[in-house]
């Protein structure tokens, strides 16, 4: 077959990009991390496939719900899912099976499922009506989500990126630090072409995949300006995808009970702006937030040894 050309407006139209020239701290993880939309979507799907075929990605973490995926392309490779419920997928046992086992491996760990989301809203409103969101919740499941998409609409992405940093705390920690050990252990600097990349992922490439590229970024010493420019360079890509959060139509007669697509397209630096300033105000400090979730001064020190240039 012939081959397919990876030119860099196709690039954009993945969101494809190497985390490795975000900044010069992570100059270590040229060609060892790249950030993406979704390679198993049919968004330039040949295109992707040459993506993954040149950058040789073996490890996708993917930060998707299990609905977003069942339109995929079939993924030919190992999956590891994890779940609260079910913590047995260990770090060290997981970046192993990457490292003994042949083919692709992909990490699945969803961000934005409205089980973890609806608390994170609900404890943002005042008591009242947090305590009616609950009541309607059992009585009334089509006002509780007016309610819900309500309080979504009004702030938009960055607070979006507010309720992942609270509400997902366990899956943020749980991809980071494999994120962290696949650096140090699996994906040794100098291999990222030889031995195989990872691939940060969700629909768009923008969102989750941004919060999740932001912190390894801020985690590896990259500074606010930096992850901020990278962050913001997915600007342009006017499309929503908020996972577990439902869309529905409007109906005649009703409260709007579907999101303002306006209040959740492109990556304006505002979003990443206010999303480390959350943390600031909040933990005094982004590695205030990082020692909380877990990504404590011993990881942070593993990443920047695994990644220095």
């Amino acid at each position: 077959e012939a081959a397919v050309a990876v030119d860099e407006g196709v690039r954009r139209s993945l969101n494809f990009r190497d985390l490795g020239n975000a900044s010069s701290a992570t100059h270590g993880m040229l060609g060892r991390v790249f950030r993406t939309a979704c390679l198993q979507g049919d968004r330039e799907a040949a295109v992707a496939d040459a993506a993954q075929k040149e950058h040789q990605v073996r490890v996708i973490l993917d930060l998707r719900s299990d609905d977003e995926m069942k339109d995929d392309r079939p993924f030919a490779g190992t999956d590891h899912v994890f779940s609260r419920d079910r913590q047995n997928l260990g770090v060290e046992r997981a970046a192993k099976a990457w490292e003994e086992g042949a083919g692709a491996h992909r990490y699945i760990v969803p961000l934005l499922t409205r089980e973890h989301l609806v608390p994170g809203v609900r404890r943002r409103m005042g008591p009242l009506e947090g305590l009616a969101m609950q009541f309607w919740a059992i009585f009334d499941p089509e006002r509780e989500q007016t309610a819900f998409i309500r309080e979504i609409n009004d702030g938009g992405l960055p607070l979006l990126n507010i309720l992942m940093l609270e509400c997902a705390r366990p899956e943020l920690s749980w991809a980071l630090q494999l994120l962290i050990t696949l650096l140090d252990t699996a994906v040794p600097a100098g291999r990222g072409g030889a031995g195989g990349g990872i691939a940060i992922q969700c629909r768009l490439g923008k969102d989750r995949t941004g919060l999740v590229s932001a912190l390894l970024l801020l985690a590896a010493g990259a500074t606010h300006e930096e992850v901020i420019a990278d962050y913001a360079r997915s600007d342009g890509m006017d499309e929503i995808a908020l996972g577990g959060i439902k869309e529905e139509k409007r109906e005649e007669g009703k409260a709007p009970r579907t999101l303002e697509r306006s209040r959740f397209t492109g990556a304006q630096a505002e979003t990443m702006e206010k999303t480390i300033a959350h943390m600031q105000e909040e933990y005094g400090s982004v590695e205030g937030y990082l020692d909380a979730i877990g990504i404590g001064r011993d990881w942070r020190a593993r990443l920047r040894a695994a990644t220095a240039s």
